[in-house]
C-alpha cells in the first residue's frame, strides 16, 4: 500500500519532467511563448494545481479547457471531443482521400 502523498509526489514529479521536455523543446525550436498560450486537456488537465505548475514552465496564457457540452464536461473528453469535431468538419473529399490511405 502506498500513501496518498507518495503517490501524489510521484505523480508531480512525472508532470514536472513532462512540463520541463516540453518547455526545452519550445526554447530549442524557438518558440518559448506560443501565442495561443499553453492549453492543458486530457485527464491530468483536471488534476488540482495542474494549471499553477503549468505556469511555472510555460509563459504566456495557461489554461485548461473543459468542453461546455452537457454530458462531457470534463478535461478528459477533449481530446475525443475534439476528434469528433474535427471528423464532422472534413469534407467528402477529405473522408475520400483518408479512407485511400493519402495519395500515394
Amino acid at each position: 500500500q502506498y500513501s496518498e502523498k507518495y503517490v501524489s509526489e510521484v505523480i508531480e514529479a512525472r508532470i514536472r519532467q513532462i512540463f520541463d521536455r516540453i518547455a526545452r523543446q519550445l526554447d530549442r525550436i524557438n518558440a518559448p511563448e506560443l501565442p495561443g498560450g499553453v492549453i492543458l486537456i486530457g485527464g491530468v488537465a483536471a488534476l488540482p494545481g495542474i494549471k499553477e505548475l503549468a505556469k511555472q514552465y510555460f509563459s504566456g496564457n495557461v489554461k485548461v479547457f473543459v468542453p461546455d457540452q452537457m454530458g462531457i464536461r470534463h478535461p478528459r473528453f477533449a481530446v475525443s471531443y475534439a476528434l469528433g469535431l474535427y471528423e464532422d468538419r472534413l469534407s467528402g473529399i477529405d473522408r475520400l482521400i483518408g479512407s485511400r490511405g493519402g495519395f500515394w
